[in-house]
């Protein structure tokens, strides 16, 4: 008799046992679906197939979670980003647009617009970008070379030398700003100073030709053409037989040969 009552009893125990693992479970499902559509998760999972190469799971991954959090800030910054790595330059400038809209004070959303608009040659619009960026942070390195390229290349030539001259400050050991400042010095007419620049830029990177010719330029139209006439070699010896500095050596050791000191006359007292 006691033994059927310890059995019925396990019966029900297991019933009840099972009837929670069941619960359990069904719970256990629920919670992991639920978590599986956290905003945070959904984040991390965007960011993670984007950095293993697969920038379209990436997307749908920001798109559902644009879906319910149309202004989350993370997730526009992500569909951004994997726009870039699909090639679609211009939904990822619309993207950013709008991110801007919704947080402006996001500098690395203007940042990388500014580079986005450049490339699509949106050049006006990129350096407004970059600018703004430059507002909120004076020290922003990467934005200081942006707006001075731009404004070198569209002959914005006092905005470009602040901006160079800003930079060069930040990065001191970059040749390509003193190149640059150099050939800014050169349009103003202020050989002097492009030979400082230029002379900075070739003693950091002495394999560069193209400072020595420039470094040449400005030598020569500082008055020193035999200083002009060396960087000119040097630049010949890293580039030789090319014709522009063929030429101007030649041009340059004509100018020494026909150049002659003033004859003093002979004495006439005996």
């Amino acid at each position: 008799m006691l033994r059927q009552r310890l059995h019925k009893s396990l019966l029900v125990w297991r019933g009840r046992f099972g009837r929670w693992a069941e619960f359990l479970d069904t719970a256990s499902v629920r919670f992991r679906l639920r978590l599986a559509a956290h905003p945070v998760v959904q984040l991390a999972a965007g960011w993670y197939a984007l950095q293993r190469g697969r920038p379209q799971e990436g997307l749908d991954r920001f798109d559902r979670l644009l879906r319910h959090h149309s202004d989350d800030v993370s997730a526009l910054a992500g569909k951004a980003a994997c726009l870039l790595a699909l090639k679609r330059y211009q939904d990822a400038a619309d993207i950013y647009k709008r991110l801007i809209s919704i947080a402006p004070w996001n500098d690395r959303a203007r940042y990388n617009d500014g580079v986005l608009l450049s490339r699509l040659g949106h050049f006006g619009a990129a350096a407004v970008q970059f600018r703004a960026v430059l507002d909120r942070d004076p020290t922003h390195a990467d934005a200081l070379y942006n707006l001075a390229a731009l404004a070198q290349r569209d002959g914005r030539l006092r905005e470009a030398r602040d901006a160079w001259v800003a930079y060069a400050q930040l990065r001191p050991n970059d040749a390509a700003a003193w190149f640059n400042l150099g050939v800014v010095y050169l349009d103003f007419e202020q050989p002097f100073q492009a030979v400082r620049c230029l002379s900075i830029a070739v003693a950091i990177d002495p394999d560069n030709s193209d400072g020595h010719v420039n470094l040449a330029v400005a030598e020569a139209r500082s008055g020193h053409p035999e200083a002009a006439l060396e960087a000119l070699n040097v630049a010949d010896e890293l580039s030789p037989c090319d014709p522009t500095i063929v030429q101007m050596l030649a041009d340059l050791r004509g100018s020494l040969a026909a150049w002659s000191p003033l004859e003093v006359p002979d004495d006439p007292t005996p």
